[in-house]
């Protein structure tokens, strides 16, 4: 289950992030964090982030983007009651999964 999660985030991480951009992976005994460089997302794109089939403006350049991943990882982690969070982070955004 983590595998696919870990899969999907990286994904996202590296198909929206800025070109030249690293992606941050971190992970303790608490948490497990992965942050980009990109265009942060609005509010509004926040809110509907999870949404099945959601895509951002930016998103849709992507012909390979089918805005499911964030819903099943969303799914996969509401199964296992593991509390989450995808946010702003300083010039980019960082999604924390957070192990209770």
């Amino acid at each position: 289950m983590m595998r696919h999660v870990i899969s999907n985030l990286t994904s996202n991480a590296v198909r929206h992030g800025d070109a030249s951009s690293v992606i941050k992976i971190t992970c303790d005994q608490h948490e497990l964090a992965i942050e980009n460089a990109c265009k942060p997302l609005t509010k509004q794109q926040l809110q509907h982030i999870f949404d099945p089939f959601y895509r951002s403006n930016g998103a849709k350049q992507h012909a390979d983007s089918s805005g499911i991943g964030l819903y099943i990882v969303k799914m996969l982690l509401d199964a296992k009651g593991l509390d989450y969070d995808f946010t702003l982070h300083g010039r980019g955004m960082r999604f924390v999964v957070r192990f209770n």
